[in-house]
C-alpha cells in the first residue's frame, strides 16, 4: 500500500471572480514521490467528464525561486478528477508556491483556465543537523566497514577449505549416478513388462470388437433389406418433388391457432392465426381474449383482424405502404361519423355562431345533427339560407326549433334550409337553431 499526502482541490470554471485559495497545505522537501494535488474540475458544481482523447491539461508553477510549467495526468475522468505529483526538483526549493491549472480542447484553441492557487514547502527537520550530528553517522560507518572486514575473512577462511568440500561432492555425485543409473535399468524393465502385457490386453480387446462389429454389420444389412422389402418408393414424395409447395405454418400441427404470452404487441405478429390474451396495442386496450389473423402483402403492407372473443365483436387494422399505420376499425356495428361541418349560407344572410352539421350512420342508418345561428333576415319573408349537401330527408319537410319560437324554420327533403320570419321582426335579430333527424 502507497503512503502519500493528498491534497484534493475544487475547481469551479466560471467567469465569477475568485480570489487566490491557499490551500493551507505544507509539503516537506523529503516528501519524496508522496505529495500529490488532485483536481475536482466542476462546473454549476458538477464534475465534468475529461478523456485523454479530448482535452490535456498542465499546470504552471511559481515561486522566488523557480517557475515551471509541466503536464498533469487525468486521475478519474468521469468524475473530473485530474492528479499531479511534486517532482523532487521543485521540493528542494523551499517557500511559498502559487499554481494555477489549464485545462485546453485538442485540436482547437479553446483553453479554460483555472482560479490560482498556493501552497508552502519546507525545510525537512533532517536537512538541520549539525557537524557533530553528522560525524555520529560517520564514526557508524566506520563500525560497518569493521564488521564487513571480519565477514571478509571469515569467508576467505572457509574458502581456503573448500577443497575438501569439493572433493566430498566429488564422491557423492558418482555415487548418486552410478544409483540412478541402475534405478533406470529397473525402470525400464517394469515398463516393458507392463506394456507387453497391455499390448496382449488390447489385442484381446480388439478382436472382440471386431467380432461385434462383424456381427452388427450382418444384422444392419439384413434390416436395410427387409426395408427395402416393405417400402415402396412409387408411394412416396421426393424432396426434389416438394421443393416448390407452400410449407409456411399458418398454425400448429394439428391445426390449432399458435398460443402467445401476455404483453405480446399485436403489431409484431407475423403471418399466422394466433390466440391469446394481455396484448398490447390491442383494438379495446384491455385484457382480453383475442382470436388474431396476420397477413402481409409488398412495400411492408399489412392486415390484422382481431376477434374480441368475450365481447364477440371484430376489429381490423392496416399498415399501409411502407408500414405506415392505420387506426384500428371495428367490423362489428361500425360507425361512421363526419364530424361537425359548415354550411354555406346564401341570399345575404350572416351568422355570428357558424351554422353546422354532421352524420352519424350507425348500422347503416343515418342521423343528421345541426345547430348554429342566422340574422339579416326582413320581417314577413321567407328565405333559403343554405343548404346540406347529398342528403334525402324522409317524408315531408322537417321542422327545426328555434329561438325565439315564432320563427318558422325545416329542412326540405333535397336538403335546402328554409326559414319564415313575422311581420313584428327586426331585421337585425339573431335567430337560434338545432335539430337532430333520421335520414
Amino acid at each position: 500500500m502507497s503512503i502519500s499526502k493528498v491534497k484534493q482541490i475544487r475547481l469551479e470554471t466560471t467567469a465569477q471572480y475568485q480570489p487566490i485559495s491557499d490551500l493551507n497545505v505544507r509539503f516537506f522537501n523529503q516528501d519524496i514521490n508522496t505529495s500529490v494535488l488532485d483536481f475536482i474540475v466542476t462546473r454549476n458544481s458538477d464534475p465534468i467528464p475529461l478523456g485523454i482523447d479530448n482535452i490535456e491539461a498542465t499546470i504552471v508553477l511559481t515561486s522566488n525561486k523557480f517557475k515551471i510549467s509541466d503536464e498533469v495526468k487525468i486521475k478519474d475522468g468521469m468524475n473530473g478528477i485530474l492528479t499531479y505529483t511534486l517532482p523532487d526538483d521543485i521540493l528542494e526549493r523551499h517557500g511559498k508556491v502559487t499554481g494555477q491549472i489549464y485545462i485546453g480542447i485538442k485540436g482547437k484553441e479553446d483553453t479554460v483556465v483555472q482560479r490560482l492557487f498556493s501552497f508552502d514547502i519546507e525545510d525537512s527537520l533532517i536537512n538541520s543537523f549539525d557537524a557533530e550530528t553528522k560525524l555520529v553517522y560517520i564514526r557508524k560507518f566506520d563500525q560497518l566497514e569493521e564488521q564487513i572486514s571480519q565477514r571478509v575473512e571469515s569467508i576467505e577462511q572457509a574458502i581456503a577449505h573448500s577443497e575438501d568440500y569439493v572433493t566430498k561432492v566429488i564422491q557423492e555425485k558418482d555415487i548418486a549416478l552410478s544409483q540412478i543409473d541402475e534405478r533406470k535399468i529397473n525402470i525400464l524393465e517394469e515398463m516393458t513388462t507392463l506394456f507387453d502385457a497391455e499390448k496382449i490386453n488390447l489385442q484381446a480387446i480388439g478382436e472382440g470388437y471386431k467380432t461385434n462389429f462383424e456381427q452388427v454389420d450382418v444384422e444392419l444389412n439384413q434390416k436395410i433389406e427387409d426395408i427395402k422389402q416393405e417400402i415402396n418408393p412409387e408411394t412416396y414424395i421426393t424432396q426434389i418433388q416438394s421443393d416448390n409447395w407452400q410449407k409456411y405454418s399458418f398454425t400448429n400441427v394439428d391445426g390449432a391457432v399458435v398460443s402467445v404470452s401476455d404483453f405480446t404487441d399485436m403489431n409484431k405478429l407475423d403471418v399466422g392465426m394466433y390466440e391469446g390474451s394481455g396484448f398490447i396495442n390491442d383494438p379495446l386496450n384491455d385484457a382480453g381474449f383475442y382470436e388474431v389473423t396476420v397477413t402481409k402483402s409488398q412495400n411492408s403492407r399489412k392486415v390484422i383482424y382481431a376477434t374480441h372473443s368475450y365481447q364477440n365483436r371484430m376489429f381490423v387494422k392496416t399498415f399501409h405502404s411502407g408500414g405506415a399505420e392505420r387506426n384500428w376499425k371495428e367490423l362489428t356495428n361500425a360507425t361512421e361519423d363526419t364530424g361537425w361541418l359548415e354550411v354555406m349560407l346564401k341570399n345575404n344572410v350572416t351568422s355570428i355562431n357558424p351554422v353546422n352539421y354532421k352524420i352519424v350512420t350507425m348500422n347503416n342508418k343515418k342521423q343528421l345533427s345541426m345547430k348554429g345561428s342566422i340574422s339579416n333576415i326582413a320581417a314577413d319573408s321567407e328565405v333559403n339560407f343554405g343548404k346540406i349537401p347529398s342528403i334525402e330527408t324522409i317524408g315531408v319537410p322537417y321542422i327545426i326549433n328555434t329561438f325565439p319560437s315564432n320563427i318558422k324554420m325545416w329542412i326540405e327533403n333535397d336538403g335546402e334550409l328554409k326559414a319564415r320570419t313575422p311581420v313584428d321582426w327586426e331585421q337585425t335579430e339573431t335567430i337560434d337553431f338545432s335539430a337532430t333527424l333520421l335520414l
